[in-house]
């Protein structure tokens, strides 16, 4: 992947996390 962002990053992990629940 490239470099999106802290942005990009932390969205991603919150669409993880709310996918883990």
């Amino acid at each position: 992947r490239g470099h999106v962002g802290i942005q990009g990053e932390r969205f991603s992990d919150l669409v993880a996390s709310m996918a883990a629940r």
